[in-house]
């Protein structure tokens, strides 16, 4: 194995975990803290995202290019509110204000 693709695999794992601690905030809210670490599932999240951020520097550094296409986020920031905006259709999302 060499350091691509050991880093990968490290960007697997902490994909995960942001998806663990994503879990976690909708289970018990995003202001809950854990009741033995007292790590609130908020400050979880931005933690494990750091955590995804530095290896995907590190691979970025072993030569792989993670450059963010802004065209590219604009279009999946617009795909995301047209399906919000269909779930509010179907009464799966809905405005708390």
């Amino acid at each position: 194995m060499n350091a691509q693709q050991h880093l990968l695999i490290k960007l697997a794992e902490e994909c995960a975990e942001v998806q663990q601690a994503i879990t976690k905030s909708l289970l018990f809210g995003l202001d809950d803290c854990h009741p033995e670490t007292n790590i609130c599932n908020l400050d979880a999240i931005k933690h494990e995202l750091n955590d995804l951020f530095a290896v995907v520097e590190m691979l970025h550094s072993e030569g792989v290019d993670w450059r963010i296409d802004n065209d590219k986020v604009k279009l999946k920031k617009a795909k995301v509110e047209y399906w919000m905006k269909y779930a509010e259709t179907k009464g799966i999302l809905w405005d708390e204000g």
